[in-house]
């Protein structure tokens, strides 16, 4: 085999003696790892060699040392493949692995790039080829092989690419049975994309290969990859930038519990962190993962009560027509396998699964400076399915008690699509009272409990005074419906702006002033406007607040609810477009 033949004729491929350098935005690398491997990519190699013209997009995906090497000094240190149904003969044994150990082979592999760009945008198709259908390129992009008969390799087996949503790499077989490995878990067509950690190993047909990330998590080159990977999701893809809680690059030092993979922490819940995860060794799903931690009886206690109340809402909620618009609890995860605490046990985790996943909330995407969405009808549409949820809870018997921007996710800005999130302070009572298709809330019996629930300047007058009920949830949402179609929040404070315990006589008289002063400025605005509803929503007495059932019948949210896509009656776990 010549190399100066190799290095002339195919000048394209990437010799790592020859060029040091990295191609430009290299992210990650697929190299052989068993000897059948080995010999088919030098295989390859030689092909591209040999006949430049028609391997000549091949070879802009490989990358290899120019000076060949024996195949025994690869295998060093390397267990036999891992079995596979894809594996068409009898496993191979170290010895037979070896027994060619002098036969010349190349140290390198495939390399992922997004400034070498496969044949399909962002993805990258491999196998032996179809030539038949693709005479000039055979329909892949990574040559495995040229030996069409000894490898179990099909023309098209895999392929490589991001997760439009969640910007996850993964790969995805082309066919139901022998379809790929990963890390001894064998999946086909039928089984979607599998998402791939730092490292990976990875089976197709007899060949072994181990996949790896070459940019280091959080580094300045990762945050220059990724922003690169938004423009091209943006611009090549024509689509959303990915989640970035789960497109940011694995790492090996991830947190693993169970069958997930935790990503960035994206908020901070009633007793806990909120992080993404995504399942790792499964079709790619995206989960809010709510991590808490018992380290005493009362912490316990507090997630217990939750872990119940979310169980008992999501159950519940699953049969409401609007229960989609209510973060689901999907699973909770002990990884000590200890789901109740004992007194004097060590501290131990306990991690909440909730989806849909959210790619921000009314704070992050729309009063932030993160996403500018300018569209009133985007924020109508949002809007008024909170108050669906709010109908939902209510009619169940549940008051949420934090309502505020933080807690109201977004899901997807095209179509809108909105939840209510943080069920960690609901609460039940009897349903009956709540009458939510009256045009009046009841005052309701939940004893106040001063400076426990809610958050400071989205409590109502009567939360921390006297008893109440889910008008409080209608005037947190009408403070949320304020900073979201009028200004900012008019009463932005540290302490509950009602309690005379907290304010003097002249702070009270001053925001029951601001109060009034808000309401005649909204009621100037015509009539019929979403103005007018957040001033109702807004009345000092919550009997005169209306309830979501009515306020859904506001002429406001009526129209957005009538032009908006987002479809009311979608079955839970139904999958929507993406923005």
């Amino acid at each position: 085999m010549s190399i100066a033949g190799i290095q002339s004729s195919s000048s394209s491929a990437s010799t790592e003696e020859d060029d040091p350098r990295e191609p430009p935005f290299l992210f990650a690398r697929l190299e052989p790892r068993n000897a059948k491997a080995y010999k088919a990519f030098a295989k390859v190699v030689d092909a591209a060699a040999r006949d430049p013209e028609r391997y000549r997009h091949h070879a802009r995906f490989l990358s290899y040392d120019s000076r060949p090497v024996p195949l025994r000094s690869l295998l060093h240190g390397y267990a036999p493949e891992m079995t596979s149904d894809a594996s068409t003969d009898e496993p191979e044994t170290e010895e037979m692995a070896t027994a060619d150990g002098d036969q010349e082979v190349f140290k390198g592999g495939y390399m992922f790039s997004l400034k070498i760009l496969p044949s399909l945008r962002l993805k990258w198709r491999a196998g032996n080829g179809r030539w038949n259908q693709d005479p000039e390129l055979g329909l892949v992009d990574l040559l495995i092989s040229v030996d069409m008969d000894n490898t179990g390799v099909h023309g098209l087996h895999a392929q490589f690419l991001f997760d439009e949503k969640s910007g996850i790499f993964g790969v995805r077989a082309y066919h139901r049975r022998n379809g790929i490995t990963v890390d001894h878990n064998s999946f086909g067509s039928d089984q979607g994309l599998r998402a791939l950690g730092f490292k990976a190993m990875i089976q197709f047909g007899d060949l072994l290969y181990e996949f790896s990330y070459t940019i280091p998590a959080g580094s300045d080159l990762d945050a220059v990859f990724r922003g690169l990977k938004r423009t091209f999701f943006e611009e090549e893809l024509g689509g959303a930038s990915p989640i970035e809680a789960t497109s940011v690059t694995p790492s090996e030092n991830d947190m693993i519990f169970g069958s997930w993979r935790l990503h960035q922490p994206v908020g901070r819940g009633t007793f806990g962190i909120v992080s993404a995860a995504s399942r790792r060794d499964g079709p790619i799903e995206v989960v809010a993962v709510k991590h808490m931690r018992r380290y005493s009886e009362q912490s316990a206690a507090n997630i217990e009560l939750e872990v119940r109340s979310a169980r008992e809402l999501t159950s519940a909620s699953r049969a409401h027509k609007y229960g989609q618009y209510i973060v689901q609890l999907n699973d909770v995860i002990y990884p000590r396998g200890h789901e109740f605490f004992t007194s004097g046990g060590a501290m131990d985790d306990v991690f909440l699964l909730y989806t849909p996943f959210t790619r921000g909330t009314f704070l992050s995407h729309i009063l932030g400076d993160r996403i500018k969405v300018d569209s009133m009808d985007v924020r109508k549409a949002l809007f008024a399915q909170i108050i669906k949820g709010l109908d939902c809870l209510h009619t169940l018997g549940w008051v949420h008690r934090d309502i505020k921007p933080p807690n109201l996710g977004i899901v997807s800005l095209m179509p809108p699509y909105a939840v209510i999130l943080d069920l960690g302070q609901a609460f039940y009572y009897e349903p009956q009272s709540f009458h939510s298709d009256d045009s009046s809330n009841d005052v309701g019996n939940i004893q106040p409990t001063p400076g426990h629930y809610g958050t400071s300047s989205y409590i109502s007058p009567e939360m921390e005074s006297k008893n109440y009920g889910p008008a409080v949830d209608i005037w947190a949402a009408g403070l949320s419906g304020y900073e979201l179609f009028v200004g900012s929040h008019p009463f932005r404070s540290s302490v509950n702006p009602w309690r005379e315990d907290k304010n003097t006589p002249d702070q009270l008289q001053h925001n029951y002033e601001v109060l009034k002063g808000i309401h005649s400025a909204l009621l100037a605005k015509p009539a019929g406007c979403i103005e007018h509803l957040i001033s109702d929503m807004l009345r000092i007495r919550p009997s005169s607040r209306p309830s979501a059932a009515k306020a859904l019948e506001h002429t406001s949210i009526a129209e957005a609810i009538t032009h908006s896509p987002q479809q009311d009656t979608a079955p839970m776990g139904t999958k929507r477009q993406r923005e």
